[in-house]
């Protein structure tokens, strides 16, 4: 990243920043995923089928922060480097 003008920092401060989104998406989707299921067919709805679910969906975590970070970056970088500067 440092060879475009970009510090690595930067990456990094977007790559936390979208993995915190991600979990706390995933943590509401998760809860409120179980609490419809368990509503609407209560028969299926056990704790061991929603922990599976979770696991499977939060194994997808890390690729979905790794992307969310990059989509800001990418408008950095489609931006002219006196434009960056000048926004300071």
């Amino acid at each position: 990243m440092s060879s475009i003008g970009l510090a690595d920092e930067v990456l990094y401060f977007f790559l936390v920043e979208s993995a915190i989104v991600f979990v706390a998406a995933y943590a509401v989707g998760v809860t409120g995923a179980g609490i419809a299921v368990a509503l609407v067919v209560p028969e299926i709805a056990t704790l061991t089928s929603w922990a599976q679910a979770a696991g499977m969906v939060a194994a997808f975590l890390p690729a979905m922060a790794i992307v969310g970070a990059l989509v800001p970056v990418h408008r950095l970088l489609q931006q002219r480097p006196v434009d960056l500067l000048g926004a300071r």
